[in-house]
């Protein structure tokens, strides 16, 4: 791996464990990230977890002003995702910012913090009681947006198919939690940020720098967002059916099979999540050269991406 790429890697390790601790969903969302990657001849995934990271040395390990941008954003996007962040992230931050002498700006992690405020679902979605029809609009459901964040895993832009894998991701727990008849209530949002925010947070950063290493970056985002997404609907799905009452621990666990089952289910899912990606890829092309080309933001690129699939 390019030396450059995993001192963003190790900065963000630092970051997540910038309150004294690597929290377990911080954790899995990292090693998911990281799955199939070669960081290097004496790194492990597991050694880099547990590596007490120089952060002066790993800033002065990054030249590039691209990488440079690129890792800003995404330790911003896992300290402002779901709060304001400790005062210790926010000194990692500030030190960042005046080492490479970046200026202020509206970063990737407040407009995915907006963004997670607006409301994705549609008006029509209803609780459905019937177990044998709502088993199977959510298996659709699930699937649906299985090839959806599969095909936005893959956009080469660093961070926009992160953010859009998780806008979609949001609107699937949403739209399960309507289907069960949960229009956001205290306990469903609760869960969903205690199991989930977080960790999105911390897999949209490390796939948004390893997606700066030509072709492979792209490859894995595709196929880890749709086994993500897959376990997340398993989860989600079986916290309802259990309730309040299902430990945590039984929940994490369900991720993690239901996300090794997603890895073949996406393998199975190839030729359709092929065909539409290169639809949407020709779709895309001239949003891809108005943005290189500085005649759209950013913003307004990622808008119209997402109104692609």
């Amino acid at each position: 791996m390019n030396e450059e790429i995993l001192a963003g890697i190790k900065l963000l390790v630092a970051m997540a464990k910038a309150d004294g601790r690597l929290h377990d969903n911080e954790e899995s969302a990292i090693q998911n990230a990281l799955d199939g990657a070669s960081l290097g001849a004496d790194v492990t995934i597991e050694s880099l977890l547990k590596e007490n990271v120089d952060v002066e040395a790993e800033l002065g390990k990054i030249k590039s002003p691209d990488v440079r941008r690129q890792t800003y954003d995404a330790l911003c996007a896992m300290v402002y995702v779901d709060g304001d962040g400790s005062p210790a992230e926010k000194a990692i931050i500030e030190k960042m910012r005046k080492v490479w002498e970046l200026d202020a700006q509206k970063t990737m992690g407040e407009r995915f913090k907006h963004a997670l405020r607006q409301d994705f679902i549609p008006s029509t979605l209803g609780k459905i009681d019937d177990p044998v029809q709502r088993d199977k609009e959510l298996d659709n459901l699930v699937l649906r947006n299985c090839i959806k964040t599969a095909v936005f895993g893959g956009i080469p832009v660093p961070l926009v198919g992160e953010f859009l894998v998780s806008f979609s991701q949001v609107q699937m727990l949403q739209s399960i939690g309507h289907i069960y008849g949960h229009h956001r209530d205290a306990a469903f949002w609760k869960a969903l940020s205690a199991n989930f925010i977080g960790a999105t947070a911390a897999r949209i950063a490390v796939l948004s720098l390893v997606k700066l290493i030509p072709g492979w970056g792209s490859v894995v985002g595709a196929s880890g967002a749709f086994a993500t997404t897959w376990a997340m609907g398993r989860a989600t799905r079986l916290y309802f059916e259990k309730g309040e009452a299902l430990d945590p621990n039984a929940l994490k666990e369900a991720f993690k099979t239901a996300r090794a089952e997603g890895v073949a289910k996406a393998k199975e899912a190839k030729s359709q999540i092929d065909a539409e990606a290169e639809r949407v890829a020709a779709a895309r092309k001239k949003l891809d050269d108005d943005l290189a080309a500085g005649k759209i933001a950013e913003d307004e690129y990622t808008k119209q991406v997402a109104a692609l699939v």
